[in-house]
Parts: structure tokens; sequence; C-alpha cells
């Protein structure tokens, strides 16, 4: 008797621990199943936007791509070779980075080697991010400093003094009209230019912007102002963005 209830409970622990095993399986499985759907969904988007980017060249054609999980949080990388222009054309490599957010289509920001500028920007991104868990690393939070100790309720009013400085009568005026033409002649700006390769249209003249939208080669944009290190800003009616000199050509 003692027999069979120690071998039915030995058979309740087993068909136990086999059910907690089970279960430990299927909730891993459903944790990574939405990692494949957004590989993949990163790699059609990618490839859509490589064939509109790049649609004045003929028809492209693609190979070796492969979606990448980024070490920051919702970020995918999609790196592989694209042939703008079909038989007299060589494969160069691209990548794009493509950022998640909830409920919104992800932020596309793409390179590919068509001039020399990009392909040395391509090698970049290829070496850190063409790689599971590559870019940047997420940074840890810093503590809040600590707070400041509180004022004292008893200490000494002090009398304010305002020193006024005596201007020589017209230099305000002078200095002006010195730094008005320099001012305008900085911001003033205009022409057209035309995209010679696609490009990333930043919200900010420094490279490290965010990118507003991938403008498709052939376009051609209204110039409205200019920034150091060859940084043009452009749009069609009025102001979008900024892109770079080095992907554009002038028609002044």
């Amino acid at each position: 008797m003692k027999a069979a209830i120690g071998s039915g409970v030995l058979r309740a622990c087993t068909g136990l621990a086999l059910l907690a095993a089970l279960t430990a399986c299927n909730e891993k499985d459903a944790k990574g199943s939405g990692e494949p759907d957004r590989l993949a969904q990163a790699q059609v988007v990618t490839e859509a936007a490589l064939r509109a980017g790049l649609a004045s060249y003929g028809q492209p054609q693609l190979r070796a791509v492969q979606s990448y999980v980024q070490a920051m949080p919702n970020t995918v990388a999609v790196c592989g070779q694209v042939n703008a222009k079909g038989a007299s054309g060589a494969f160069v490599p691209f990548v794009a980075v493509l950022t998640y957010s909830d409920g919104a289509d992800p932020v596309l920001e793409q390179h590919v080697a068509l001039s020399d500028v990009e392909a040395t920007r391509v090698y970049v991104e290829t070496v850190s991010r063409c790689r599971e868990e590559g870019g940047p690393k997420p940074t840890l939070r810093q503590a809040a400093p600590p707070l400041l100790p509180p004022i004292p309720a008893n200490l000494p009013q002090v009398t304010q003094v305002t020193a006024t400085t005596m201007m020589p009568k017209g230099t305000g005026r002078d200095q002006a009209q010195q730094a008005g033409p320099a001012a305008s002649a900085a911001q003033d700006a205009s022409g057209t230019l035309s995209m010679r390769q696609p490009g990333n249209l930043r919200m900010h003249p420094n490279g490290g912007g965010q990118v507003l939208r991938v403008v498709p080669a052939g376009t051609s944009l209204t110039i409205f102002g200019t920034a150091p290190g060859g940084w043009y800003q452009v749009g069609d009616a009025s102001p979008e963005g900024w892109v770079h000199g080095s992907l554009v050509t002038l028609r002044r």
C-alpha cells in the first residue's frame, strides 16, 4: 500500500515538473515570437525605401540582406548590398537603422556607399551595427544629485547696487550696422539643388540631428539657408530640413 502511494506521488511530481517546463517553454516562445516578425518587417521597409530612393537609377537589385537586433531597445539594423545601375553597376554595401516606437511607423535612417563620404560612413556603421546587439549601448541614468541644504531664514539683507556704464555716442548703432550685413549674409541663400544620391533630410545641420525622411536621388529642392560644414537648408515652398553638400549638386 505504501509503495503504491509512493509511486503515485512520484508520478504526480513528475507530471507537475513536465507541465512547469512546458509552460516555461511556451512563455519563452511567446516572448520571442515578435522578434522575427520585427526583423522581417524591418527588412521589407528598408528594401522598399531603397527601391524608392534609387528609382532614378533604374531597377535596384539587392543581395545578402540581413537584419540584426541592436543593443538599444526597439532598434533594428538592416545590412546588405545593392546594385543601383543594373548590369552596368556594381553592388555596394548599405546600412539602415530603424527605430520603433509604440503605435507609430519606424524612423528610418539609411546610408548607401554611392560616394566616398557615404562609403566611409557605411564602413563605420557596418563595423558597429551589422551584428547582434550591435550599435551604441544603453547608458544607465545617473542618480539625481543630493538635495541642497535649506537656506537659513536669518540671512542679513544686502543692498543691491546697479552700476551704469556709459557708452560713447553712436557706438551701439555703428556696431549694429556693421553686424547687420554679416548676419544677413550668413543666413541668406538662394538657388536650387538636386540629390545626387538618396540622402537623409535632418532636423539640425550637425550630422546628428533627427532624420525627418530620406530624399530620393534626383529630387530638386529649393535652398533657403546654409550652415558651417557644408549644410544646406532645403525644402519645396518652405524650409523642411538640412542636407549635406556631399550628397547634392548645386544649380544656382
